[in-house]
């Protein structure tokens, strides 16, 4: 993570799930994390990335047609980066976190910084979780 006054860039803080063999893995084995406007789906693997989470996002085909969904991806993913942008985990170089963040329809009606409280309540618990929770898979 640069040091404070740098520019920190998205790929700095978390990076993409692509794989489809990932997603399902993720979705198979992966525990559940929900609250009252997001569904998350989250699994430890040891890794030695850069970034200690890995994320793939998911919009409802019911939250509208293909422009709005991609309208509320990218406001995801700017909530997610300022989230962690702001408590960055300490990287432990063994492992990391896959997660699948799914908004509920809600999501679309609470205002941007509520969204971003909402995704700092999700990585908390996340990496809490994954420092004292069993064997990671691989």
């Amino acid at each position: 993570m640069p040091s404070t006054g740098e520019t920190v860039h998205q790929k700095e803080v978390f990076i993409s799930i692509k794989n489809k063999k990932d997603i399902q893995k993720l979705f198979s084995r992966g525990e559940k994390y929900s609250s009252r406007h997001l569904y998350v789906r989250y699994l430890r693997i040891n890794h030695s990335g850069d970034v200690p989470l890995s994320v793939v996002l998911g919009v409802p085909k019911k939250m509208g047609k293909a422009h709005v969904r991609n309208y509320y991806k990218r406001s995801l993913r700017e909530s997610l980066f300022l989230a962690l942008k702001e408590n960055f985990p300490q990287k432990d170089n063994t492992s990391s976190v896959m997660a699948a963040i799914i908004p509920n329809p809600s999501f679309i009606e609470i205002p941007f910084e509520t969204r971003v409280e909402e995704m700092k309540s999700f990585l908390a618990f996340i990496f809490a979780t994954a420092r004292t929770h069993a064997p990671a898979f691989s």
